[in-house]
């Protein structure tokens, strides 16, 4: 499986990265500055997963440092007053990096009776999560947002009653691509 080609290629997968995020960041931010914000830092987060995708060192590395450079990128913006809700920002880029199927496997194999492969994916699920928890943490220090300013989740709906509404199937359009 592993060695089977791509159904599509790096422009069309990166592309879908970019809806995804607007997709997810119509949902609790429906303003156009942050959608404009979510379809960059979804690019930038598509790039550096084909990086760690062509090389597996780096792969380990690419929860990490898409969620220090995403964070770093948003709370410098809320810094100097440019972003008003930093969190609800950040979440919609790197939300391609939760092992949510990995997660959930793990649940099931556990239900079912299988501790040892069910265990060792949670663990696995568990430290991606952690990584990304670290990279956004370690944004926040180190542009030096105060945390009630990085955790304030204002979301003024600046685009219309629908955009909400519309985000669940632009994030589907994302992830089909």
């Amino acid at each position: 499986m592993r060695s089977t080609p791509a159904r599509s290629g790096v422009a069309v997968r990166l592309l879908g990265q970019v809806i995804l995020a607007v997709g997810l960041g119509l949902i609790p931010t429906p303003r156009p500055a942050a959608l404009v914000a979510c379809a960059a830092l979804g690019l930038l987060v598509g790039i550096l997963s084909e990086l760690g995708r062509r090389r597996a060192a780096l792969d380990v590395l690419v929860p990490v440092a898409a969620s220090v450079l995403v964070s770093v990128i948003v709370f410098g913006l809320t810094a100097a007053g440019l972003v008003v809700a930093p969190l609800l920002l950040v979440i919609p880029p790197l939300a391609t990096l939760l092992p949510g199927g990995m997660l959930t496997t793990a649940m099931i194999e556990l239900a079912d009776g299988a501790p040892t492969s069910g265990a060792s994916r949670l663990i696995a699920g568990s430290t991606r999560v952690l990584l990304l928890v670290f990279g956004i943490a370690t944004g926040e220090v180190l542009v030096g947002v105060p945390a009630a300013q990085a955790f304030s989740q204002r979301a003024d709906n600046l685009i219309g009653w629908w955009a909400p509404w519309l985000g669940p199937l632009v994030f589907t359009i994302g992830i089909y691509l």
